[in-house]
């Protein structure tokens, strides 16, 4: 029996490859429509991470290589249907040959292989000796949209493809097998990617049902690469011990995140849990119970935090402090403040701040991170001083619990070694990652300096186009070892540094600016105000008390970034954006003054 008709094998092909390009967009397009354009607001409550990493660059990404996967699918479906209109596969049409029991018991033998076949494969793939050649593509977007479910380099798309290659010349089946098979695992790769999580409370506690993957299953593996691996059911990560512990408690989380109700200018009100001394100025901060966005940050990351000072009679002063919890491993969420001698906030923080006070805490922002992979081999160089080891200590100890293959030389100075905060957290790390982590220590009381000798011995047996290099500290600190790393050879795109340097406008800035009228929407609602065209956007936003983002209000921090939509803006600096992001529109609001009479923002 020829089914269906007997083409050219040519056709074949051109015949699959827009039918799985049409199938494609018909399952992608209106959710991504759905989820992450008009109604993102409304399926904010689901979305499974908190803080969108996914831009335009990630969606031409993903878009381009699920054409070519869609090529190479096009071949090997093309060379089955060319097989199948001349009987030589075992699929057949005839309804006689089958009951509702074998139709139902082959669709779960085929589910049970693809799985199976996708599981080991999928680990495979994750070999440091292959996933760089082959995997890493599909890893570009690490917060996934449904675009992503078929971004594959050409090579996986052939390894993707596998199972439906074989199959129909080994196992018999209905037709309609076939494509049920086909329909369900289109539907269960979009769900997976589509970041937000649809199945419902509880689902992972169910008799039976949790055994299906909840969105968030695979969406925790894009998130942290080396676990996580089945495509339909989780037992073989069970039985392999490759699933993330806290799984189920992350599909629990999004749904508890009413816990944690959010102001409508975007804080969360927390409760300290807990208050540790780390130095005679320094103490942490701890927040046990926290929404889970706290514990999934990019290592590096800040949070704005908000407090009133002396109780409810005090006055309200925002500050920007970063995290230095370890995502994704730590059970809490961390804040570590050292006292600044003129500094209201971190000294009520070090003296008044009790256990049981409430604080408020915006979502993790910043650029200055490192996104983590498994299978990367990277040397880096971290350097801090003083309270600037806070974001350092959370990214060295990321790296180390995250890329076995990667090297941290961390280079911390203090005054002495009772002025090292989270010195016995580091020995330890030193302990546990002997031949990962070198750590030296700078105590300036030793006229111990961070200095030209000191760098170049630590870079002298590094090819220098294997580091990448952090600062945090002192401005003094990271301006002066910045020179001398330039002046070692080192490129200025390997170093990337935390500071809060001061603005300063020029008349040069002030060429060609305008008063303007700003609409913004933001946290729902649309807010409209007016500029003299002489200070920053976020000054006059400040001055209206309009809700805008915004922290260091100098520029480097990035909490004030934004898209301008309509109208044009000039930006003198913008050392928190990349060249990139500054090509998809989005701007600095303390470091943008308007070109055009209009501007419109959102987030």
């Amino acid at each position: 029996m020829q089914f269906p008709e007997a083409l050219p094998f040519y056709l074949h092909v051109i015949g699959a490859f827009f039918d799985n390009a049409i199938n494609y967009f018909l399952f992608t397009a209106p959710p991504f429509v759905l989820f992450w354009m008009w109604g993102k607001s409304y399926f904010q409550k689901i979305r499974i991470q908190w803080v969108k990493r996914s831009f335009a660059h990630h969606i031409r990404h993903d878009l381009m290589y699920s054409m070519l996967s869609f090529g190479v699918f096009a071949l090997l479906n093309g060379f089955v249907l060319y097989q199948l209109s001349r009987g030589h596969t075992l699929i057949f049409t005839d309804w006689s040959q089958t009951n509702p029991v074998i139709w139902v018991a082959t669709f779960l033998f085929v589910l049970f292989i693809d799985d199976m076949f996708f599981y080991w494969s999928h680990r495979w793939m994750h070999n440091p000796k292959i996933y760089g050649h082959v995997h890493r593509v599909h890893h570009e977007s690490t917060d996934t949209s449904p675009f992503t479910a078929y971004a594959f380099h050409p090579l996986e798309a052939v390894i993707e493809g596998m199972t439906a290659l074989i199959l129909p010349f080994v196992l018999p089946m209905h037709w309609s097998v076939f494509l049920a098979w086909q329909l369900f695992s289109m539907v269960n790769n979009v769900v997976a990617h589509l970041g937000y999580e649809l199945y419902p409370r509880g689902w992972v506690k169910l008799p039976l049902l949790r055994f299906k993957t909840a969105s968030v299953h695979h969406n925790m593996h894009h998130q942290l690469f080396d676990g996580n691996y089945a495509l339909y059911f989780t037992w073989w990560d069970k039985w392999m011990g490759t699933e993330f512990k806290n799984y189920e408690q992350r599909h629990q989380a999004i749904f508890e995140r009413a816990q944690f109700p959010l102001s409508s200018d975007g804080f969360y009100q927390l409760n300290v849990s807990r208050l540790v001394r780390e130095t005679d100025e320094a103490v942490s901060v701890y927040l046990d119970s926290a929404p889970s966005l706290f514990k999934e940050f990019l290592p590096g990351q800040h949070v704005r935090l908000r407090i009133k000072l002396h109780g409810t009679t005090g006055e309200t002063h925002t500050r920007t402090f970063s995290l230095s919890s370890i995502p994704n491993v730590d059970g809490f969420t961390r804040l570590t403040i050292k006292r600044n001698p003129a500094g209201q906030v971190s000294d009520y923080v070090n003296h008044h701040l009790q256990v049981g006070d409430t604080i408020e805490l915006s979502a993790p922002q910043g650029d200055f991170c490192i996104t983590l992979e498994p299978a990367k081999q990277q040397k880096y160089l971290l350097i801090a001083a003083g309270s600037g080891i806070t974001p350092i200590y959370s990214m060295a100890a990321s790296i180390l619990h995250t890329e076995p293959k990667s090297h941290v030389t961390l280079l911390y100075g203090s005054r002495n070694a009772e002025h090292c905060i989270f010195q016995n957290e580091i020995n330890h790390l030193q302990t546990q990652f002997p031949s990962q982590l070198r750590l030296i220590n700078r105590f300036s009381e030793r006229n111990e300096r961070i200095d030209e000798q000191i760098l170049t011995q630590i870079i002298r047996d590094t090819p220098l186009n294997q580091l990448a290099i952090y600062l945090c500290g002192p401005s003094a600190m990271m301006q002066s070892s910045t020179d001398i790393l330039l002046n070692l050879g080192v490129n200025a795109s390997q170093v990337h540094q935390e500071s809060f340097s001061g603005t300063t406008w020029t008349e040069q800035d002030l060429e060609g600016v305008v008063p303007a009228t700003i609409t913004s929407r933001i946290f729902g609602q649309t807010h409209e105000f007016a500029t003299d065209g002489k200070t920053s956007i976020l000054s006059h936003a400040i001055a209206q008390n309009i809700p805008l983002p915004f922290s260091c209000q100098q520029g480097q921090c990035g909490t004030c970034k934004m898209r301008c939509v309509s109208g044009k803006v000039k930006m003198p600096k913008h050392p928190a954006l990349s060249e990139m992001q500054v090509q998809e529109g989005y701007i600095l609001t303390c470091q943008s003054l308007p070109l055009t009479t209009h501007i419109e923002l959102e987030p």
